[in-house]
C-alpha cells in the first residue's frame, strides 16, 4: 500500500499511524529553492524503517530536480499529471523509480501477428487476418479489440493494421505492416502482316500506325515506347523508321518490291502497381507489291 498527498500534515498523520507506510508526498517545484524545501518536508516523514519518496507532477524539465533529488538520497517518482510526452521521454532519468497516473497512458495490445506479410498486386483488396495479445491474452475482433486496415488496401506498397481495444478507458494502438508487391507487366505483342502497293510507295513515304504493324495480344501497364531494331535485309533498314513515342512505322518512298521483316522492341514502363516489362519483339512483314 502507497499513500500520496498533496498535504504534509495529512502524512505526518499517517506516519504517526503506521510508521512503515509507504509515503510520498506530490508536489509542483517551479525552482530549485522549492524543490529543496519540498526534500526537507519530505525527510520529516521519515521514521527509518518506512519509505517515503517525492512524487513530482511533470510540468516542468524532470533533470535538474531529479539530480538534487540524487544528491539529497531523496527518491523521486513523477505523476504525469501534466503529461507531455516527448518532453518526459526527453528528460526521463535513470533516478526515478516509479510513474503515478490517474489515466492508463500506454495499454496498447502487446503483439500483432498478420496471416501473411505479402502479397501480389491483382486489383483485389488484401486484409490479412490479425492475431492480437495483450497482458498474455488473446482479443477477439469486434469483442474487445478493434481492427482497422489502410482506405486503400488493394494497391501495390506498405500497408498499415491497427488494433485498439474497443474499452475506450486503453489508450492507443499498436500496428503491424505488411506488403503488397507489384505485379509482372502483361504486355504481349505480335506482329502483323502489312500490304503496301509498289505504285503508290514510288511517289511518297507512308506511315502505318502501331496499330497496324504490332497486334498487342495483352495490353501493357504503363508508358509504351517502341524502338526499331532490326531488319532482316539490313540495306533497306535506312527505308524504315519508328517513332519512340507512339509506334508509327515511316516506309519512304522507293522501296523496292519485295517482302521485308522489321524486328520492332516494344517496352512497358509499368506504374505503381506492375513492374516494367522486358523488351517484347514484334516481327512485322512488310509486303510491297
Amino acid at each position: 500500500m502507497t499513500w500520496i498527498s498533496y498535504s504534509k500534515k495529512f502524512l505526518l498523520w499517517l506516519k504517526e499511524k503506521d510508521p512503515k507506510a509507504r509515503l510520498g508526498l506530490v508536489c509542483i517545484a517551479a525552482d530549485e529553492a522549492t524543490m529543496k524545501g519540498l526534500i526537507k518536508d519530505a525527510k520529516e516523514l521519515q521514521t527509518g524503517s518506512n519509505y517515503v519518496f517525492l512524487d513530482l507532477c511533470v510540468s516542468v524539465h524532470i533533470k535538474p530536480f531529479a539530480a538534487l533529488c540524487k544528491n539529497a538520497g531523496m527518491p523521486l517518482e513523477i505523476w504525469n499529471m501534466f503529461f507531455d510526452e516527448k518532453q518526459v521521454l526527453e528528460d526521463l532519468d535513470p533516478y526515478i523509480t516509479g510513474v503515478t497516473s490517474d489515466k492508463y497512458q500506454y495499454a496498447a495490445p502487446d503483439k500483432i501477428t498478420l496471416s501473411a506479410t505479402s502479397y501480389i498486386y491483382d486489383g483485389n483488396e488484401k486484409k490479412p487476418g490479425v492475431t492480437a495479445t495483450w497482458g498474455g491474452n488473446t482479443l477477439a475482433e469486434g469483442k474487445t479489440c478493434k481492427v482497422t486496415y489502410d482506405e486503400d488496401c488493394s494497391s501495390a506498397g506498405s500497408h498499415t493494421v491497427k488494433v485498439s481495444h474497443i474499452d475506450k478507458t486503453y489508450a492507443g494502438a499498436s500496428t503491424a505492416s505488411y506488403t503488397i508487391q507489384k505485379a509482372a507487366n502483361p504486355l504481349s505483342v505480335n506482329g502483323r502482316t502489312v500490304k503496301l502497293k509498289y505504285k503508290k510507295l514510288k511517289r511518297k513515304s507512308h506511315k502505318l500506325t502501331a496499330a497496324r504493324v504490332i497486334k498487342f495480344r495483352k495490353k501493357g501497364q504503363g508508358t509504351i515506347t517502341y524502338k526499331l531494331t532490326g531488319v532482316k535485309k539490313a540495306k533497306y533498314k535506312k527505308y524504315f523508321k519508328v517513332s519512340a513515342k507512339n509506334g508509327k512505322v515511316s516506309v519512304k518512298k522507293g522501296l523496292r518490291k519485295g517482302v521485308y521483316r522489321l524486328t520492332i522492341s516494344v517496352k512497358a514502363a509499368g506504374n505503381k502497381n506492375y513492374k516494367a516489362s522486358g523488351a517484347r519483339r514484334s516481327i512485322t512483314k512488310i509486303v510491297v507489291r
